[in-house]
């Protein structure tokens, strides 16, 4: 599931900013994706964290 939205965030910030920066659009839509998925990872693992807590 993270992968698709991982993909889906390289493809839509590729798509807006290539025609802006040309090729310096796609290392600044990695940079962007990747910010983005590593806080919506931390945050799915911090709530399963907080799960197993009070359990």
């Amino acid at each position: 599931m993270t992968e698709i939205l991982s993909l889906a965030l390289f493809y839509g910030f590729s798509f807006y900013l290539i025609p802006v920066f040309g090729i310096k659009g796609v290392v600044i839509a990695h940079l962007v994706r990747y910010i983005i998925y590593g806080l919506v990872v931390f945050f799915l693992v911090m709530r399963y964290l907080n799960r197993k807590e009070y359990n």
